[in-house]
């Protein structure tokens, strides 16, 4: 359990700030700060600005986000041709599944996360800002599903590549932009009016926590992107 001490710890701490959003939200006086925050990003409304965050929450929205998983197939792959994790007695077979282990894991978190945000919201039901809408959505607000799935497929990527590069520039480069990415799309959600500040808070903290899951995965397994050095094979059933 040391080894994942960190991720065990960051998913505690994330489970108990979505508790507390969720009290937040559903039991406190939060209507307050949600037009204080819509107040202060609906100011920076215009035509040109409109356009551009139309184009931003697409990073996230679900057609984008079957392509975008699919169109990762192609780059998240283990090219080393033997395998570091045994699934079968069958070599072809779990160096196939290496192979695109890396995939497996990133195509898994987006199934968690959605799995999750929308049972969450199934439960607490929400109501959208309706009078705050630039755009029609449909569907319950709390928690942010754009915010959560952009989380979850700029993080995880994120998250290979700290595994697979000695390369600090790259590291950082990495960080930074999906950082953005997910802020900005975040930004998006409330300048359209589509969702609450909470909401996306919450969306946050929700991909968040199954980031922490995930990169356990990735440390047990020591999952990489492109590693072609031959490591020293795992029982995945152990």
């Amino acid at each position: 359990m040391n080894k994942y001490k960190k991720e065990l710890i960051a998913g505690l701490i994330g489970i108990i700030l979505f508790v507390s959003i969720i009290l937040f939200v559903f039991v406190g006086d939060v209507a307050s700060f949600d037009t204080a925050v819509f107040k202060g990003v609906a100011s920076l409304r215009s035509d040109f600005m409109t356009v551009v965050f139309k184009i931003i929450t697409t990073l996230a929205d679900k057609y984008y986000t079957v392509i975008f998983v699919l169109l990762m197939i192609l780059i998240l792959q283990n090219k080393d041709k033997y395998s570091y994790v045994t699934i079968t007695k069958k070599e072809k077979t779990n160096n196939l599944f290496n192979r695109f282990l890396p995939w497996i894991i990133f195509l898994l978190s987006v199934i968690l996360i959605s799995a999750l945000f929308l049972v969450i919201k199934a439960i607490f039901q929400r109501a959208r800002p309706i009078e705050w809408f630039l755009v029609t959505e449909d569907g319950y607000s709390f928690p942010s599903g754009h915010t959560a799935t952009a989380t979850i497929l700029y993080g995880v990527i994120h998250l290979l590549i700290l595994n697979s590069t000695q390369k600090n520039w790259l590291k950082s480069l990495s960080w930074v932009v999906s950082a953005v990415v997910i802020f900005l799309v975040g930004i998006s959600r409330i300048y359209l009016g589509v969702h609450f500040a909470t909401d996306v808070i919450g969306g946050l903290i929700l991909g968040g926590i199954v980031l922490s899951i995930c990169n356990i995965f990735i440390k047990k397994y020591n999952v990489k992107i492109n590693f072609k050095k031959r490591l020293e094979k795992t029982n995945i059933l152990e």
